[in-house]
C-alpha cells in the first residue's frame, strides 16, 4: 500500500533566537524568543553591525560596513558598502540568498538607508530587511 506524503512540508525548518530588544515574555517573565524569519533578520543585523574582529574567539565574524560611514558619500562608497554586505552575508548566513541590495544615502544625517531583498533557502520565501547605518559622532 502506497503512502501519500504530499501534505507534509519537509522544507520547513524552525529557527529560534533571543529577542535582542530583551522584551519579556508576557506569560513567563523571561526573555521572549523570536522564531523563523525574525530570528534570521536578527542574525543579519548582528552580522552587519558587529565589526570583524570584535567577537572573541571568532575574529572572522561580522563585517566592516561601519568603516565606510566616515568616508565621503560617493557612488564608490555605496558600491563598497554593497560589496561588503554581500560578502558578509554570503559567508556567514547560509539560511538566506541575497537577491538585491538597495543603498540610499542620507547626507544630512550622515547615514545610509539599506534594504536587503532575500530568499529564505529552506522555504523559498521572499523577505526583506531594512536598516539604517548611522555615524555616532
Amino acid at each position: 500500500m502506497a503512502t501519500n506524503f504530499s501534505n507534509i512540508d519537509t522544507t520547513l525548518v524552525g529557527y529560534k533566537d533571543l529577542d535582542l530588544r530583551f522584551k519579556l515574555h508576557p506569560l513567563y517573565g523571561d526573555i521572549a524568543p523570536v522564531t523563523d524569519l525574525v530570528a534570521i533578520k536578527n542574525s543579519i543585523k548582528n552580522i552587519l553591525l558587529t565589526r570583524r574582529g570584535e567577537k572573541p574567539f571568532n575574529p572572522s565574524f561580522g563585517s566592516n560596513v561601519t568603516d565606510y560611514l566616515f568616508e565621503n558619500s560617493t557612488e564608490i562608497t555605496k558600491y563598497s558598502i554593497g560589496q561588503e554586505i554581500e560578502y558578509s552575508i554570503n559567508e556567514q548566513e547560509p539560511r538566506v540568498k541575497l537577491t538585491g541590495i538597495l543603498i540610499d544615502e542620507d547626507q544630512d544625517n550622515n547615514a545610509y538607508s539599506i534594504r536587503l531583498d532575500m530568499i529564505i533557502v529552506s522555504t523559498q520565501q521572499e523577505a526583506d530587511i531594512s536598516l539604517l547605518l548611522k555615524r555616532l559622532r
